[in-house]
């Protein structure tokens, strides 16, 4: 656009009306793209930044929201070390362990691999009787039982 306008500056003709107009016209676009890019750079960067959207949010409060309801099902326990658990060390003692299903018609046992640690070990038994006596847990419907597997080399007496 800048070359144009200096194209008729330049161009030694006589300043008619018809050029006066292309002038004016031109020079008005560029002081309007010049404004567009100083409010462009005026605002900030966000690229790359997650934005408030409604699924953040709704995402957002749905975790407040599970992480209440576990420490609510958390201080029914009668271990005090258990009701002080953080959401991190109940997922690696229970949640975040392997395990096998057993599905029958109306119950779903979990079957939880059990840690070796014996302090761990009797959180995590707190955790499976917690969660199968006083928070019963149901999953489309049938009742959720969890169950800790026997190490492998052990006998069940």
């Amino acid at each position: 656009m800048e070359r144009e306008i200096d194209a008729l500056c330049a161009s030694g003709e006589p300043a008619t009306a018809a050029v006066d107009r292309k002038l004016e016209v031109r020079c008005r676009r560029q002081a309007a793209v010049h404004a567009q890019q100083e409010d462009l750079r005026a605002q900030p960067c966000t690229k790359g930044v997650r934005q408030p959207t409604a699924t953040e949010v709704l995402c957002k409060y749905l975790q407040l929201l599970l992480c209440n309801v576990l420490v609510l099902a958390l201080a029914r326990s009668a271990v005090a070390a258990v009701r002080t658990l953080t959401p991190a060390l109940v997922r690696e003692l229970l949640l975040g362990r392997s395990a096998l299903v057993c599905v029958e018609a109306t119950v779903l046992t979990l079957w939880i691999d059990p840690v070796t640690d014996a302090h761990h070990a009797a959180l995590q038994r707190e955790l499976v009787r917690l969660f199968t006596e006083d928070v019963p847990l149901r999953l489309s419907g049938a009742k959720l039982v969890l169950r800790l597997r026997q190490p492998l080399g052990t006998r069940r007496t």
